[in-house]
């Protein structure tokens, strides 16, 4: 008998099916199971299958990460450590995140996967990101570790395998993920079979220890936080940050944001709130940039934090989940200040 799979399903596009003139989550789960038959069968994995919600991810909030979390937890409590993960595409980077910080050094390897399209459809990714998902944790070769597995061609060739924490968001005109400065564990083609990446140097690290939290206090912590992108003429005067702990500002491609002084800039508020709202600005390109613009050195002079190659959706999810587990902001600074640029 082989190994134990764990699967955890959470609804999504590859959990879905056509109800009318739209795509609806499948109530039963119903065809995201056949498929994990289908891929079984072939490979004889022995799986036990978890449903920890059943939601378009578009519509989760971070109180929606709990239950997967727990579900990851309760696996690897009953020695389970080889896990894969089904997830809707518009959210995957942030659920990434957040099992990515919390048991990237459990010991286990565990992937989150989805599909651009729907199983139903005649020219679904589905298939290929499951049985490559499924690779990945089976194989020995893996490192333990969170990864993402995802295709990385429109023409469902070859899937590729990514560190949890070096996911991207997808684009709006994206067909598939991709990895931050192209960090990629391994591919998967059902011509080649699993291979992984010769170039391949590591992935990011950033952790937090698991601490039993509950979906109320992580509403809570989300809720304190605003996540926001960089604009022209950015004014801080339209945001309401009444009950506001911290700000997250994506900042542009060459790690600046507006740099002119005046009431309500970005310059501004960082100087007279750097202390009660700090700006966790992210991400400084360090492995492109050499030096610095004038316009990054003065946030940092205002006293926003400017940090290199952290994407910002994991800073948010590191805030919230280390708010509901009762630490404090400077704490959980404190754990990313190895990236902090000066």
């Amino acid at each position: 008998m082989s190994e134990k799979v764990g699967v955890i399903t959470t609804g999504g596009t590859i959990g879905s099916v056509l109800s009318g003139s739209a795509m609806t989550v499948d109530p039963n789960s119903t065809i995201v199971h056949q498929e994990i038959k289908k891929i079984c069968a072939r490979r004889s994995f022995d799986v036990d299958v978890v449903a920890a919600l059943n939601k378009n991810s578009e519509d989760l909030s971070p109180r929606d990460w709990v239950p997967i979390i727990d579900a990851v937890h309760n696996f690897l409590s009953a020695g389970v450590t080889r896990i894969v993960i089904t997830h809707g595409t518009d959210t995957l980077a942030y659920t990434a995140a957040a099992v990515g910080l919390l048991f990237s050094d459990s010991g286990a390897r565990i992937c989150l996967t989805g599909s651009y399209l729907a199983l139903s459809e005649p020219d679904s990714d589905g298939p290929l990101n499951l049985i490559a998902a499924f690779r990945a944790v089976t194989s020995d070769e893996t490192p333990p570790g969170v990864y993402v597995g995802f295709r990385n061609n429109a023409k469902n060739s070859q899937a590729a395998i990514v560190p949890a924490l070096d996911l991207k968001p997808m684009g709006f005109d994206a067909l598939f993920f991709q990895a931050s400065y192209g960090r990629t564990l391994a591919y998967y083609s059902p011509k080649s079979g699993y291979t992984l990446d010769p170039t391949y140097s590591g992935a990011s690290t950033l952790k937090l220890n698991y601490e039993k939290i509950t979906p109320e206090s992580v509403d809570f912590a989300g809720s304190a936080l605003l996540q926001c992108i960089a604009y022209p003429g950015m004014d801080f005067s339209h945001f309401n940050l009444a009950h506001i702990k911290a700000i997250v500002v994506e900042l542009y491609h060459s790690g600046t944001a507006p740099s002119f002084s005046g009431k309500n800039t970005i310059v501004d508020f960082a100087k007279s709130h750097s202390e009660d709202i700090p700006l966790f600005c992210a991400t400084f390109p360090s492995m492109n940039i050499n030096t610095p613009y004038e316009s990054t050195r003065k946030l940092i002079s205002a006293g926003a934090l400017v940090y290199a190659d952290l994407q910002p959706h994991a800073i948010f999810v590191l805030l919230t989940i280390g708010l509901a587990q009762g630490k404090t902001l400077t704490e959980l600074a404190g754990l990313m200040s190895s990236r902090l640029f000066s």
